[in-house]
């Protein structure tokens, strides 16, 4: 802290003090080097020159670390003023699987949110609690250990009810405890029987989670699944039935537009908008603003979020698939 108007001769002496100490602990790092025609700095431009040089430094340093072979340091890890936003505390069931940890690994990183993603699987937490993917997912697996390094992001097991049913109640109840946002990334396989869409791991989901909602308390369910639109109105009475007196559970939809191997891109962008459906419009607002301040340092496109009710934004992720599907017929 200067208590003078600092010339930039001062502030490039500081810099390179601050980088001598730091080479101690990363060596051959070399000085940050400041420019300006002024030939003076207002006390104003002091937060401009620190940010440059926090990012500067941190580039050089993981040039460093890639050119030297050393341990990877990550890129996308949030700079010192972001995030700016006060981070939600997220749980998304389903959390190691294909839709559900990519949604896990980007709400925390590129938004700057608390997540635990849950899964009944134990092996596959441990495996992506140590930086490994399981689905193939080109640039993920990077941005998976940049998640985790920045301290926002845990997998968290829960026993399945087959196993241990009281087990799982209690570690699930620890693992949403504090969390008013919950994504539902659960599979809808198509039945043997009929080839309709399987939605019992949507319901079994609800069903446990209704019971776990204390009085007094609202959390929001929000699906990810593809799931025809009259499945909304099963959830809502599954709930309804299960909650204790008091306990409010608050439904919204919001449809994944991922294309396999474009995952990342599609996440960060390319899939065109991002659509909320919710009846509440207050619960639309909430879930849009998870993504009202972005990661700086991620290349991410600006879409535009469309909300609306529900059942619109569950037919929408059909009729998505049935124009993708409609374009291949006619490619072929």
């Amino acid at each position: 802290t200067l208590e003078h108007k600092p010339s930039w001769k001062e502030i490039q002496e500081r810099v390179d003090e601050i980088v001598a100490a730091i080479s101690t602990l990363v060596p051959n790092v070399r000085g940050v080097h400041l420019t300006s025609s002024k030939g003076y700095v207002h006390p104003e431009d002091i937060e401009r020159i620190e940010q440059a040089f926090i990012t500067s430094l941190a580039k050089k340093i993981a040039d460093l670390a890639s050119a030297n072979g050393g341990a990877r340091l990550a890129s996308n890890v949030a700079q010192p003023t972001w995030p700016s936003h006060e981070p939600e505390k997220i749980a998304v069931i389903g959390g190691t699987g294909y839709v559900g940890s990519i949604k896990a690994i980007m709400l925390a990183l590129d938004w700057g949110h608390d997540v635990n993603a849950i899964d009944v699987v134990k092996q596959k937490v441990e495996t992506l609690s140590s930086g490994q993917l399981i689905n193939t997912s080109p640039g993920l697996e990077p941005l998976l250990k940049d998640a985790l390094a920045t301290g926002r992001l845990q997998f968290n097991y829960v026993p399945s009810d087959k196993t241990q049913a009281g087990e799982a109640s209690k570690e699930l109840a620890n693992a949403i405890n504090g969390r008013d946002i919950i994504f539902l990334a659960l599979p809808t396989p198509p039945r043997k029987d009929t080839g309709a869409a399987d939605t019992s791991y949507l319901e079994g989901a609800v069903r446990k989670l209704a019971r776990l909602v204390k009085p007094g308390e609202t959390k929001i369910l929000v699906g990810k699944s593809t799931a025809p639109p009259a499945t909304i109105e099963i959830l809502k009475k599954i709930a309804a039935e299960n909650l204790q007196p008091g306990a409010q559970i608050q439904f919204a939809w919001e449809p994944e537009f991922l294309r396999e191997g474009k995952e990342v891109d599609d996440d960060r962008g390319e899939a065109g908008r991002i659509v909320i459906g919710a009846d509440d419009p207050k619960v639309a607002e909430r879930i849009a603003a998870l993504y009202s301040d972005p990661n700086p340092a991620s290349p991410r496109k600006k879409v535009p979020i469309l909300t609306m009710d529900i059942t619109s934004a569950m037919l929408i992720k059909y009729a998505a698939n049935g124009f993708r599907g409609m374009k291949i017929s006619f490619s072929n």
